[in-house]
């Protein structure tokens, strides 16, 4: 083979991994997924172990690129050339930050390590440690997720006990729309008062000493263990509440935490906090009792907090705000934080959520008494298809599916009534006569 074929094969050989290379980069520095990425740093593998199959240096590879430049170049420069004031035609100072980016082998490792941090979904995390704080700023999204993990809870367990402890009940931030959890009733489930609040934490931990007692007469009398559904208490801006809390009521109170914390487990009694400070005065828990506390710290408050915000919490902490500084606060649906849990920090991620596309409905019992009551004021003489009497309760015809719970509690309350206007009187009765 002649010196020039010879040298036409290696210049193939170089395009080759140029092109290889450049699709690779492509895929990770252009709207990066987490299949992208990897998809790229495969790419710029293969094209690094074509060229040392080839045995070809960078150099040689760089060379080919600007001759093919310089090829590419030459039919234009002819056009070119008249502009007297084109680029490279005269002095000009440009500003950028190139000089600075990572080279491509670390740009794609830490893209990839950032990849694989996010992959735990400190959500799905957070909710199987079941007692814990969330610190957030305002915005953060702490009542977001507190609306999540009463979902997650009652997605879990129907028939399980939810209290929820909101001051600021139906505000919102800016032209969000009103907080309502997720429509729970008010009173039952939701506490806006502050004393309801307070009486719902101590007799949550009361219910764990209440549990254990029961528990222990049954083995002890030979009988086996009651069986308690879970119980789950959310308070909503935690800081803002213990403040209100009278000095009478701060040593029940903390016992009711602690005994959750630490007993409640083995109880199947849980509580979530929604902090914006972890302090020793704000949150009223010192830093041995809270190291018995799971932590999930969203981004901005996590890059925003002071020293005294952060001295009580568990010992890493300050590794991990270090790490997650170094990430930007979402990538695609994404929000970065950091969890500790099982005694360890560790960065996660927060997948997006949208409360709003949660639908929380009672059970068929109080469904079918619900529609029963509702159809009582159907007019008589009015159509009796499933569709006409679902537009009279204003009920968005969207909704009308079998896979929808409402609608089939409907459906039955509407099949009754039917049966009972076209079913004969018993037997022995007359039919009352129009006057």
């Amino acid at each position: 083979m002649s010196q020039p074929q010879n040298e036409l094969e290696r210049q193939l050989h170089a395009l080759t991994v140029l092109v290889v290379g450049t699709l690779g980069a492509g895929l990770v520095a252009i709207n990066p997924t987490p299949f992208r990425v990897l998809a790229g740093a495969g790419l710029c593998v293969a094209a690094d172990a074509h060229r040392l199959r080839q045995k070809l240096g960078y150099g040689e590879v760089f060379n080919t690129l600007k001759s093919a430049l310089n090829v590419a170049g030459e039919s234009a420069g002819a056009e070119l050339a008249p502009v007297s004031n084109a680029l490279g035609r005269q002095r000009t100072v440009i500003q950028t930050a190139v000089f600075s980016q990572l080279p491509l082998a670390a740009e794609i490792a830490k893209r990839m390590e950032q990849s694989q941090a996010l992959k735990t979904n400190g959500l799905e995390l957070f909710a199987s440690a079941k007692s814990g704080l969330i610190l957030g700023d305002t915005g953060d999204g702490k009542t977001q997720l507190m609306n999540y993990l009463a979902a997650v809870f009652l997605q879990a367990h129907p028939q399980g006990k939810l209290q929820i402890g909101d001051l600021d009940y139906g505000s919102s931030h800016g032209d969000t729309a009103p907080n309502t959890w997720m429509g729970l009733p008010v009173g039952s489930v939701v506490m806006i008062e502050h004393a309801d609040i307070l009486a719902s934490i101590i007799d949550a931990g009361e219910e764990v000493q209440r549990r254990s007692r029961a528990t222990k007469h049954a083995i002890a009398s030979g009988e086996p263990a009651p069986k308690f559904e879970p119980q789950l208490l959310l308070i909503d801006e935690w800081v803002s509440f213990l403040s209100e809390v009278d000095k009478d009521y701060r040593e029940p109170l903390a016992k009711a935490l602690n005994d959750i914390v630490i007993r409640g487990k083995k109880q199947n009694v849980f509580a979530f906090l929604a902090c914006h400070d972890a302090s020793v005065k704000s949150l009223g828990i010192d830093q041995a009792k809270l190291s018995r506390w799971n932590v999930l710290a969203l981004w901005k408050w996590t890059n925003q907090a002071k020293a005294t915000d952060v001295n009580n919490l568990p010992q890493g902490f300050d590794d991990a705000q270090q790490t997650l500084k170094g990430l930007p606060r979402q990538v695609g649906e994404t929000f970065s934080a950091i969890a500790y849990v099982d005694s360890a920090w560790s960065v996660v991620g927060i997948p997006f959520i949208d409360p709003s596309a949660i639908d929380l409905l009672p059970q068929d019992e109080l469904l079918i008494k619900r529609f029963s009551e509702a159809l009582a004021e159907y007019p008589a003489d009015a159509p009796t298809s499933y569709n006409k009497v679902w537009e009279w309760l204003g009920k968005p015809s969207g909704q009308r599916t079998d896979k929808n719970p409402e609608y089939r509690a409907f459906k039955k309350v509407l099949d009754s009534l039917k049966d009972a206007k076209t079913s004969p009187p018993p037997e022995g009765e007359q039919p009352e006569q129009d006057p």
